[in-house]
């Protein structure tokens, strides 16, 4: 029980001093003779000698010294008669020590593995840390122990099993070295010993035994070296289970702790610390997962045992014993004040651990009603994470089994979910859960707190099913932009989802108020809401260099089984969880260091290029500033018949298909399926490559662009640059965006300026491409002159529900697509209809303008989940091309304008500028000649499959111009110079310190 003791401090000072001089010890033996150590005596000799002897008898010596922390345990857990109540105190310590050792190793280590999780939490049953197990097995006996050894009988018997093994030679009891669940119970054990010894000398001659083990040691050594030629039985009688080595050591201990730790007399604080404080000294040196890491530790401070190293080994020792003081010190105090504790202390305070599980036995129905009672808190919290957790997982999926899945597409996605990638989702409810300690330690309300969790995880799930629905990709950080389209967002969700959502808010807003009045008791403790503040803090700062190596955050996730690659983010959210993997996305890595960059490398590529623009630019007429660009990215725009077997009753682009015989016309790589609109916008901009960036960068309008000082892009060729979009201008941050690009006019609904001939087709609530082009014409014709305008449609953007359109002449088969998709891919044509009627009308409009002019037309990426029918590994390529054309009017064909180029089949967006220059006839300057080469020279880079932040090419794969594969390694060695070149000015831009445009180059 809890009896104050008055402060003495010569006593106490003492305690503590022992205590400490114990930890020290024990862990410098660990680096020295013990298993971190190599002091193994293979450098001694095979002959016995005074050198050989020295060594066996100084390692006998460590030996002894380390026995001495697991008899100062024994004699502890001894002398106060505990019962039950230090069991349970000793378990949770345990647990919490374990714990916390193991994820801050996790961190450190990312070969330790996140089921020391489990082996933390479930002690015994696993039994993965055998040394805590026994300690806890001693202390549940130590009252049987103390009795049985009280008597003379009981202590012949305890030291005849010290001697028989060594009779044969063979280690009989499976002690081992010790450090095991039968060696400790026997090292404790010998600490209830020290209380038998009544006189100093009883204790001298307990010491006295040693030099009858050194004794032995030199006969074992001239015998060994005689009949055997070697040493190999000198340290027969030198172990820590040996009585030469034990019986020392209780001696010894008796002189050390006379008047200390042995009497009730210790203080309180002390008594609740000291076995935590040894129990966390001992584990952090002596269990697997620890000492893998702190070997880590020791080679990167390249500590080895020798005399030279004997300083920075004692520093070391001291380090670790400061660590095992901190951990065992905090959590077992915080353990002893714990309410269990108290339960523990008052029900069973005097009780054995036979009394105490009859105790729970016979009363077992009252014992889960008390349980409740003290825990349905945790409980009710334990359980609602949970099933928030399996309700976020399987909002990823659109399907009952794991169709992302290359090797196994038919899996159950509950057995993937919750049996093959338990573990890891088990560490994504992490999330949830710290988020719920954030928000109970500000308001300390737990109705509040739980089911305002619950409802944003809800909502979220909901948000990323319907996300995932339509463009195949989860919530991730970058769509946090767009909540200031949140108005323009919620027009495309069900209005029945809507209003369900709002009911179920209002009906959640009643059951808070009704709990917290109800049930609202609820306080914790200043500490406790601090830490419950501090952690959930410090886990999400250390995402923000989750994807660089060897960091903490980094380790963790390794441990955790995380899957770590970031070019299909659907399938990494079904395999981490949505939370983990939003969170996991919040270090934007933009991409490696290309090899060789340094100033030096971009000015030796600024005058490479610009010789080469020398030269290109002698069959070249046309100036950039007197020309007219359209860039228009067409929303959703491509072609069905390339759709692998769909078949339309006719055929929705017949005039632009048409265009393939007289003007430069082919497939665009899209990054997206469904989605990614603004990615490919950047690319046709500024002419960087999204193959090259890491793939967590996911949208560079959200995450880059506006941190860049500034930022290529073509409209710095013209005098006047405009953008023309007939929806919202706050999506994917574009009004940030064009800013800094420079241009001088975005029009867009709620712009200011007006947007004319408002029209749409049928029930489509988007404005029509006929709306687009007619606003288009008006900026055309607004100014004489050069300028570029960048267009973007809308009309095409997804749903596409049945009846949108009157008087649909299309229909869609195929036996892979449902009723459904085929209704909804009907109503998608009929959109490609309208705007390929328009597209004709504008390119006749062009051709009636007399300034050179030249279009650049591109689908930004195929339609959202109306083919997700036939979206797979074997199509994927297939699925993200997208139909693109060049077309220079009439005017800039007569002015030395081209009608047709060959030499891109299969392009990127980042090509566009090249293209247009090509075609234009346009001289170049450095930047836009290397796109010009690029163009000309590289397949068309495509999405990474995996990243590194030490390669700017691992991963990397391209396009071909027959439309197939090809991987980094396939390529020339001058098409890889070449694309060394071109990452080093990309880097440069996006990462480096923009040495490119101190040089001028941008278009």
């Amino acid at each position: 029980m809890g009896e104050k003791v008055r402060f003495n401090f010569r006593r106490d000072v003492l305690n503590w001093l022992l205590l400490l001089g114990l930890l020290y010890v024990f862990n410098l033996c660990q680096l020295t003779v013990g298993s971190l150590g190599q002091l193994n005596g293979a450098n001694v000799g095979k002959v016995l000698s005074w050198q050989s002897f020295s060594f066996w008898m100084a390692r006998d010596g460590f030996m002894t010294l380390k026995a001495l922390l697991f008899i100062y345990l024994g004699a502890t857990i001894g002398a106060h008669r505990l019962r039950t109540n230090a069991l349970v105190k000793t378990w949770l310590s345990a647990i919490a020590i374990l714990l916390t050792l193991s994820l801050v190793a996790m961190t450190l280590n990312y070969e330790v593995g996140g089921t020391r999780v489990f082996d933390s939490l479930f002690i015994v049953s696993r039994n993965a840390f055998p040394m805590v197990t026994g300690l806890l097995i001693f202390v549940a006996l130590a009252p049987y122990l103390t009795r049985l050894l009280e008597r003379p009988a009981g202590v012949i018997a305890y030291l005849a099993v010290l001697v028989f093994p060594l009779i044969g030679n063979h280690d009989l009891f499976l002690w081992g070295n010790g450090i095991s669940l039968r060696g400790v119970i026997l090292l404790c054990t010998a600490g209830l010993l020290v209380r038998r010894i009544q006189k100093y000398w009883q204790a001298l001659a307990l010491i006295g035994t040693w030099l009858i083990g050194a004794l032995l040691t030199a006969y074992m050594g001239w015998f060994s070296s005689s009949y055997h030629g070697d040493l190999a039985t000198m340290a027969r009688f030198i172990g820590i289970g040996s009585p030469f080595v034990i019986l020392p050591a209780v001696g010894l201990a008796y002189l050390l702790m006379r008047g200390t730790a042995t009497t009730t007399q210790a203080p309180l604080g002390f008594r609740r610390v000291a076995v935590p404080i040894a129990l966390a000294t001992i584990v952090l040196t002596t269990s697997a997962p620890f000492q893998e890491t702190l070997r880590k530790l020791l080679d990167g401070r390249s500590m080895t045992v020798s005399p030279a190293n004997i300083g920075n080994l004692m520093l070391w020792a001291l380090e670790l014993s400061g660590v095992g003081l901190l951990v065992g010190g905090l959590l077992g105090a915080m353990v002893s004040a714990s309410k269990t504790v108290a339960l523990a202390d008052r029900r069973w305070g005097n009780s054995t651990l036979l009394v105490a599980l009859e105790d729970v036995w016979t009363h077992f129905g009252l014992f889960c009603k008390q349980f409740w009672q003290h825990y349905w808190h945790g409980i009710v919290a334990t359980c609602v994470i949970a099933i928030l957790q399996a309700i976020a997982v399987l909002s990823t999926h659109q399907s009952l089994q794991m169709v992302n899945l290359m090797q196994t597409p038919h899996m159950s996605i509950f057995w993937f979910t919750f049996i093959l990638r338990f573990l890891t989702i088990f560490f994504s409810s992490a999330i949830i859960l710290l988020v719920f300690w954030f928000i109970l330690a500000l308001t300390d309300r737990y109705w509040l707190s739980l089911i305002t969790v619950s409802a944003v995880s809800i909502v979220l799930s909901i948000a990323t099913n319907i996300k995932i629905g339509a463009r195949s990709e989860p919530i991730i950080p970058a769509d946090l932009a767009e909540i200031t389209s949140l108005g323009e967002l919620l027009q495309m969700v069900s209005p029945v989802l809507l209003a369900v959502v709002a009911v179920g808010l209002v009906v959640l807003i009643g059951l808070i108020i009704v709990l917290e009045r109800k049930h609202g008791w609820y306080h914790s403790p200043w500490y406790v809401r601090v830490w419950r503040l501090a952690l959930p803090i410090v886990f999400f700062l250390g995402f923000q260099n989750a994807g660089h190596p060897q960091t903490p955050m980094h380790n963790l996730l390794i441990n955790f089984n995380t899957y770590r690659s970031f070019s299909n983010q659907l399938l990494a959210s079904q395999e981490n969880g949505l939370y983990l993997q939003f969170a996991y996305n919040i270090d934007v890595v933009v991409m490696a260091k290309p090899k060789g960059y340094s100033k030096a490398a971009v000015t030796r590529i600024y005058d490479k290029y610009k010789a080469l623009a020398s030269s290109l630019n002698q069959t070249r007429t046309n100036s950039l500033k007197d020309q007219t660009f359209i860039f228009n990215l067409s929303e959703a725009f491509s072609d069905p018949q390339h759709v692998p077997e769909l078949t339309l009753n006719e055929d929705p682009i017949s005039k632009i298909r048409a265009l393939a015989d007289t003007t430069t016309y082919g497939y665009m790589m899209s990054y997206g399926y469904g989605g990614g609109t603004a990615n490919m916008e950047f690319e046709s901009l500024t002419g960087l490559s999204l193959g090259n960036f890491d793939t967590r960068l996911s949208s560079p309008y959200s995450q880059l662009v506006e941190n860049l000082k500034t930022v290529p892009n073509i409209s710095q060729g013209f005098d006047y640059s405009s953008a023309v979009h007939p929806f919202v201008g706050t999506f994917y941050n574009r009004i940030g965006v064009y800013k800094k690009f420079g241009l001088n006019k975005f029009v867009y609904q709620g712009s200011g300026y007006k947007i004319i001939d408002q029209k749409k087709y049928g029930s489509n609530k988007y404005l029509s491409d006929k709306t687009a082009y007619a606003n288009a014409l008006k900026q055309l014709n607004a100014r004489d002159g050069g300028q570029f305008l960048n267009l973007i449609t809308i009309q095409n953007h997804y749903p596409y529900p049945t009846g949108m359109y009157p008087d649909n002449q299309f229909s869609a088969s195929g036996s892979p697509f449902s009723d459904e998709s085929k209704t909804q891919i009907a109503t998608y044509a009929k959109g490609l209809h309208y705007t390929d009627n328009e597209v004709v009308k504008f390119m006749a409009a062009l051709d009636k303008i007399d300034k050179p002019i030249t279009w650049v037309f591109y689908g930004d990426h195929l339609p959202a989940s109306i083919y997700d029918a036939v979206m797979g590994p074997k199509t994927s390529v297939q699925m993200h091309e997208t139909v693109y054309f060049v077309y220079s009017n009439k005017y800039a064909r007569a002015h030395g304008a081209k009608s047709k180029l060959t030499t891109r089949p299969f392009a990127g967006t980042n090509d566009f500028i090249a293209m247009a220059l090509t075609q234009a006839n346009v001289k170049v300057n450095a930047y836009t000649a290397l796109l010009t080469e690029v163009e000309q020279q590289l397949p068309t880079p495509w999405i990474k499959i995996e990243n590194s932040l030490d390669s700017s090419t691992y991963g990397m794969r391209f396009i071909n111009n027959n439309g197939s594969l090809v991987h980094y390694e396939a390529l020339t060695k001058a098409q890889k110079q070449l694309l060394n070149d071109y990452q080093i000015i990309q880097y440069d831009i996006t990462v480096g310190k923009q040495y490119s445009q101190q040089l001028g180059m941008h278009p």
